[in-house]
């Protein structure tokens, strides 16, 4: 090569070595205890130990220094500072930590530094485009053209310093080299690797969603794309200020680079964030975000968040929220939720949700839930729901359901431990605790049905006929459970010339004493209508009685009880053969619409099941 370059030691990990997700190699932790060894065998057993490839000028550093060190659990980072001191810089860049020593010097040149050079495949010689060359200690950075060719300009450079390109691009291993003030033209050649994915299952399908989003794809310029693909390299900055990504404080690495402090005038693209980003219209970070993002529109992680992500319009978390997601319209999760979801429209967690879900129209977990669903319409969990859910309009639980589900309208559970309150209809596989409801439907129940019209396959169903002292024959139908069941009733009773139909409604409570006897109670309201008469007002007919049941047999029972009887007509509504009681009356009363008529009697019958 034209460019004469300083011999660099790189300390290289063997085939056994054991393979590290992409992460930043200087937040890998480590243990290392070593008593008065060389500084070059120490920093090549951290480098082992955290599993990346160490690269610094022989020149920078005192190899022959003996030191003694003991770490336990510590991050790379700390280690090496114990070793080094504080005079030296540290670089990560995928699997590459690069050691630079820090330049007291502050004199800059006024001449600016031109390198140029070419980029070509090791192998064939063939031009390599779109390679990355980024200057480590400026930061500035550009990529090769098609025919593999680049210049870089470093403005006003500081005098006294050795200046270090890093080339990256993919399938191909990183060289790191210095640049000397006289270096004119570079001619570099990479060589080429077999892909190795070191990412897990998972980050790919991160990296992938996040990529493939369609914001991501109409924001982000290309050339962005280029360098993060092309290599890891992590950069840390207290402060930085974007006017839309590409254009940043931060430069050409902005999708490299975490920031502490970030202002979007109208939008920004990063690496991460720890701290605060405060954005006019939208923040995309390709990875994790810890402490407060605030965008008038909407936000987008790649990576996990903690702490607040608040936006005019919606959130996006590819990874998990350990925090609190805010917005206008809607906030996603694609992974795990810990804390809390609120929008105005709708929430959505993929994974398992331990927390609030609120929202003005619904909320969707995924997976497992705990904590609390709270929607304007409804609610849904596809797995195990221990949080409560309440809405508008319904619930659904697919699966066990373990918290109360409260909805205006309907819920819907598999395997229900809890209570089911909707203004309509519950509907539940097994359920054990209480419905209700208008109508509530189950396969088995252990607990009380409450509404007008309860079933459960394994309840409890009779059929009865009966006679009684006031309308000798009814058919009824009893449906929910033992405890606390529905009673649906039809008669008809035929004068001399005129009929009536009776329809009625009530409620009732069995407890079965042994196999074959048992005690209930009923208490029922039955409508009156001559034929041919609908619509003049009906009598009303009021019966409770007290009942002892006796089966012979499984299927059939035979009860007898005692009666209560309560009777009121209207006095305009003359029927010359209206049922009359004269027996056995308790009370008779009588204002200016009605009269009041109430006796005791009996009832007896028998039930089917």
């Amino acid at each position: 090569m034209a460019a004469k370059k300083i011999a660099f030691l790189l300390f290289v990990l063997g085939l056994n070595s054991p393979i590290w997700a992409q992460e930043n190699p200087l937040e890998r932790i480590v243990s290392i205890e070593v008593t008065n060894q060389p500084t070059s065998s120490v920093l090549k057993q951290i480098s082992e130990k955290a599993g990346f490839l160490l690269s610094y000028n022989a020149s920078d550093i005192d190899e022959k220094r003996h030191v003694s060190i003991a770490a336990k659990n510590q991050k790379v980072a700390q280690v090496y500072q114990k070793v080094l001191g504080s005079d030296y810089n540290l670089k990560a860049s995928g699997r590459h930590v690069i050691i630079t020593k820090k330049n007291e010097s502050k004199e800059k040149d006024k001449n600016p530094l031109v390198i140029t050079g070419s980029i070509k495949n090791s192998s064939d010689k063939n031009a390599i485009a779109y390679a990355s060359i980024v200057e480590i200690n400026s930061r500035s950075a550009v990529l090769s053209g098609q025919t593999g060719t680049f210049s870089m300009q470093i403005k006003k450079p500081i005098k006294e310093i050795n200046y270090k390109l890093l080339i990256s691009k993919k399938n191909y291993f990183d060289t790191v080299i210095t640049i000397q003030k006289n270096t004119q033209k570079l001619n570099i050649e990479l060589k080429p690797h077999a892909t190795i994915d070191e990412l897990t299952p998972l980050e790919t399908l991160r990296i992938q969603s996040f990529n493939e989003n369609s914001f991501v794809q109409n924001l982000v310029p290309s050339s962005q794309q280029y360098f993060i693909e092309n290599n890891s390299l992590f950069e840390q900055r207290k402060f930085q200020v974007s006017f839309v990504p590409g254009l940043s404080t931060n430069g050409t690495l902005n999708s490299l680079t975490e920031n502490q402090i970030s202002f979007n005038i109208l939008g920004g693209y990063a690496l991460g964030l720890d701290g605060f980003e405060l954005s006019g219209i939208f923040a995309l970070t390709r990875k994790n975000v810890k402490g407060f993002q605030l965008s008038g529109v909407f936000n987008i992680n790649g990576g996990t968040t903690k702490g607040c992500q608040t936006a005019g319009f919606f959130n996006t978390t590819i990874g998990s929220v350990n925090g609190l997601q805010l917005a206008g319209f809607s906030n996603t999760v694609q992974d795990s939720l810990s804390g809390g979801q609120i929008s105005g429209f709708f929430n959505f967690s993929n994974g398992i949700t331990d927390g609030l879900q609120l929202a003005g129209f619904a909320n969707v977990s995924s997976d497992t839930i705990s904590g609390a669903q709270i929607a304007g319409f409804t609610n849904v969990s596809l797995k195990k729901t221990s949080a409560l859910q309440l809405s508008g309009f319904a619930n659904v639980g697919l699966k066990d359901v373990i918290a109360p589900q409260i909805s205006g309208f309907m819920n819907v559970g598999k395997n229900v431990n809890s209570l089911q309150l909707s203004g309509f209809i519950n509907v539940a596989k097994n359920i054990k605790g209480a419905q209700i409801g208008i109508f509530n439907i189950s396969d088995s129940i252990r607990g009380i049905p409450i509404g007008l019209f309860s079933f459960s396959r394994k309840g409890y169903h009779q059929l009865e006929v009966s006679y009684n002292d006031f309308v000798p024959y009814n058919v009824l139908f009893r449906t929910g459970v033992n405890g606390f069941h529905n009673i649906f009733s039809a008669s008809f009773y035929q004068g001399p010339t005129e009929s009536y139909g009776i329809y009625g409604y009530g409620i009732g409570s069995r407890i079965p004493l042994s196999k074959k006897f048992s005690l209930g109670l009923d208490a029922k309201v039955n409508f009156l209508n001559r034929k041919n008469a609908w619509n003049d007002v009906p009598d009303l007919w009021a019966m409770s009685s007290l009942y002892v049941g006796f089966k012979p047999v499984k299927w059939f029972e035979i009860f007898a009880a005692p009666a209560f009887h309560a009777y009121r007509y209207e006095k305009d509504v003359a029927w010359s053969e209206r049922p009359n009681p004269t027996k056995n009356i308790v009370f008779r009363e009588e204002n200016s619409q009605a009269k009041f008529i109430g006796w005791t009697g009996f009832n007896f019958g028998i039930r089917f099941f």
